[in-house]
């Protein structure tokens, strides 16, 4: 079963190790959200707002990430092979040598990139 949370708000929830995946979250508030160990492959988080969100150690894998706030969030260890970061706002976020890029979608409008 996928979940159904478009404009949800789930601001400081703590979804540590929650399993969101094929997730319907778009435009959701997911600001200072705990989804550290969260499993997020394939969900849509176009427009949500993830900023200051602890992602350290989720799997963003071939998540829909355009024009998502990121800004401040927190990416060590993340996995985000394939994401669409197409428009994103990664502005001082935080990453390590764990967090993972590979073949992640990119566009002029997407901010503060680190690669």
């Amino acid at each position: 079963m996928r979940a159904h949370l478009t404009r949800a708000n789930l601001t400081e929830a703590h979804l540590t190790y929650a399993n969101f995946t094929h997730a319907h979250l778009a435009g959701a508030h997911l600001i200072r959200a705990r989804f550290s160990d969260a499993n997020l492959t394939h969900a849509d988080l176009r427009h949500a707002n993830l900023s200051r969100a602890n992602l350290s150690d989720a799997n963003l894998s071939r998540a829909n990430l355009t024009h998502a706030d990121l800004s401040e969030a927190n990416l060590s260890g993340a996995n985000l092979n394939e994401a669409d970061l197409s428009g994103a706002d990664l502005s001082d976020a935080t990453h390590d040598e764990h967090t993972r890029i590979d073949s992640v979608i990119v566009s002029p409008e997407t901010r503060g990139t680190w690669w």
